[in-house]
């Protein structure tokens, strides 16, 4: 069975680290198998513009996309159905 933490915390104040709460389960005998963590930094983004990539032959674009920062971020994208002004959710690298 798949439980996430975000369901957990709604029944129980969870503040400790995942890893804290992870033994914590598995010091009362509940089974962990396995651990999968989202992309705790994504953002929710807005497609401020597409170029095609001259050299692509698989229709790469290159997006400007605003993250809510000073500046925006340029990528790389082969998505075929993506416009400007479209939202999408950005996970920056790292």
């Amino acid at each position: 069975m798949r439980i996430s933490l975000r369901w957990l915390r709604d029944y129980a104040a969870l503040d400790a680290p995942l890893s804290t709460l992870v033994q914590a389960l598995v010091d009362t005998g509940t089974e962990v198998d396995d651990v999968h963590r989202d992309a705790e930094d994504a953002v929710v983004a807005r497609i401020n513009a597409l170029h095609p990539v001259p050299e692509s032959k698989h229709g790469v674009r290159r997006a400007e996309i605003d993250v809510g920062g000073d500046a925006p971020v340029s990528l790389l994208t082969a998505a075929p159905n993506p416009r400007a002004g479209d939202l999408v959710v950005y996970a920056p690298p790292g």
